[in-house]
């Protein structure tokens, strides 16, 4: 029997490339940068729902890599992402 659609091992990393397309939208024009507090972290969400989800498929070393990757496209500390 076919697996259903939603259920794919693409889905892990389509919703992680939507977290980082998510953490890279800019806040709109007009808004003061006090208020990117109030942003949420996606790529964080992302890999605390997979770790939780399917931990035989996406465990804490993949986490890892990917708070890694995480860092070079959002510019921060390398490090950052995946040791919080």
């Amino acid at each position: 029997m076919a697996e259903p659609l939603l259920r794919g091992p693409w889905v892990i990393g389509l919703t992680l490339l939507l977290a980082l397309v998510l953490a890279l939208v800019p806040l709109p024009a007009g808004s003061p940068e006090a208020l990117n507090f109030l942003r949420p972290d996606w790529v964080g969400l992302a890999l605390i729902y997979w770790v939780i989800a399917v931990p035989e498929r996406f465990g804490v070393l993949s986490a890892f890599c990917f708070g890694l990757v995480a860092d070079l496209v959002l510019g921060s500390a390398f490090g950052y992402h995946s040791l919080g």
